[in-house]
């Protein structure tokens, strides 16, 4: 599947996620602050590195919700888990959209004179496209998994709640009840 595709699909389960409005480097997440969000990197060895980078943060953040998520719907489940899931998906969605960005730059960078190095940014900037390529497929992967246990849990919640209001009815019916 071609990086687009993956980039529209991924930005379409972030769309489904609550939206929180935090910057990398303010609140809970400013343990991965100090990389990308400052000065861009303009020339090909710069890119190279923020590409890999956030790559390797992408790849880093996906496990974390993946955990994060197998907590859902158990007795770790608590708003500050669930908090934490939504930060993390919201800054590592940033971080792709991010990548994104500089993988078009490398590719509008004016190619270098000799052949061999033309060669060699070729095979760098293949092997980043594989790799932020993967790292999407794991990131949507976990991302619907983690829309799959949210409309699980709201489910559940809706039932809880139906069978609450039930009750309460059967309940106030009984002590309302004329007993002859």
């Amino acid at each position: 599947m071609e990086i687009n595709n993956l980039w529209m699909e991924v930005l379409d389960l972030a769309s489904l996620e609550s939206s929180v409005h935090l910057s990398p480097s303010t609140g809970p997440m400013s343990y991965e602050k100090g990389d990308s969000y400052g000065s861009q990197p303009r020339d090909f060895a710069g890119l190279i590195q923020t590409c890999g980078s956030n790559i390797y943060k992408i790849t880093q953040n996906t496990a974390q919700i993946k955990s994060l998520v197998n907590q859902l719907g158990t007795k770790q489940d608590t708003s500050e888990l669930q908090d934490r899931l939504q930060q993390i998906q919201h800054y590592t969605n940033q971080l792709a959209k991010e990548t994104n960005r500089h993988l078009k730059d490398l590719g509008s960078l004016p190619p270098p004179v000799s052949p061999s190095e033309q060669r060699q940014q070729k095979l760098q900037r293949d092997r980043l496209m594989n790799e932020f390529s993967a790292a999407l497929n794991n990131f949507q992967a976990v991302q619907r998994r983690a829309a799959e246990k949210e409309k699980e849990s709201v489910a559940r919640a809706r039932a809880a709640s139906r069978l609450s209001v039930r009750n309460s009815f059967h309940l106030v019916m009984h002590e309302t009840a004329v007993i002859p």
